[in-house]
């Protein structure tokens, strides 16, 4: 683009273009700075999600068309139950949660084998009759016995469940952390492709500016000299209104020089056609 060819006005425009490509161009590049900000940080959490997090999971039954609720952790303890009456420390509330994900949600179906299944996560299931022919205190040992193998097989069902979740999660975090990695990937490309074209549109601003200057130079030379010619016109037509005889004096002798300078011309030419007839 040469400064003679286009206009200030001209020059001005396509700086106001390249100007706003270079502010859309920055907001583009803030954008994939803040993604690529959360994906980092994600990708950290999901790296360190079993120190970063604290898991609960709730298991619901109903029970006469009422939903009854145990909250386990991450141990398998019950730390919340909703028909609990005792004053318990481990189930006196119900844990303050930041996110809830219901994707696996279910309930447990209020039928024998249901009921039966709560039961038993709780360790509450029917204990085994024992014999009344016992002696009392062979009697408590038994009782003693089959509430402590109820409560162990009650924290081997809640600690499967933990671990299902946890294997379910693992693979959903791994399948995420694929998918993350991708999309630094593309960030990374696309961050390059913009900073890219933010130093060719700064180069592109630059030689406008440039342009521009010698435009507005070239305009300023050109408005001059016009000036200078109106300026001379109106000072010639100003000199004629108060001096018409001098300017047709003027006019006249410059007439006679002219008829003077044909005549001489004239007589020269008529001698030398004499001269060739003597001749």
């Amino acid at each position: 683009m040469l400064a003679d060819q286009v206009t200030s006005s001209v020059v001005e425009a396509k700086i106001s273009e390249v100007e706003a490509d270079i502010a859309s161009n920055e907001n583009a590049l803030h954008r994939a700075k803040e993604q690529m900000e959360c994906d980092e940080q994600r990708m950290h959490f999901l790296l360190h999600a079993d120190a970063c997090r604290e898991d609960f999971y709730e298991i619901r039954s109903l029970k006469k068309g009422e939903v009854r609720r145990i909250v386990i952790n991450g141990e398998g303890d019950i730390v919340f139950e909703s028909e609990s009456t005792g004053a318990k420390g481990e189930s006196s509330g119900l844990p303050e949660f930041d996110e809830i994900d219901e994707k696996y949600l279910q309930v447990i179906q209020d039928n024998p084998s249901g009921r039966s299944y709560f039961k038993r996560l709780r360790g509450r299931q029917d204990l085994p009759k024992i014999p009344n022919d016992l002696p009392s205190a062979a009697r408590r040992q038994m009782r003693q016995e089959q509430r402590i193998a109820a409560q162990q097989e009650a924290r081997q069902l809640r600690q499967a469940i933990v671990d299902n979740f946890r294997q379910v999660d693992c693979l959903e975090r791994e399948s995420e952390i694929q998918e993350i990695l991708l999309q630094c990937s593309s960030h990374e490309s696309q961050k390059a492709d913009l900073n890219a074209r933010q130093a060719a549109l700064a180069e592109t601003l630059k030689r406008l500016q440039e342009t521009l200057l010698e435009a507005r130079a070239r305009e300023e030379t050109e408005g001059e000299a016009q000036r200078k010619a109106e300026h001379d016109c109106r000072r010639q037509a100003w000199f004629e209104r108060l001096y018409p005889t001098q300017v047709k004096q003027d006019d006249c002798a410059n007439e006679v020089s002219l008829e003077g300078k044909h005549d001489s011309d004239v007589d020269a030419q008529s001698e030398a056609s004499t001269a060739v007839d003597e001749g």
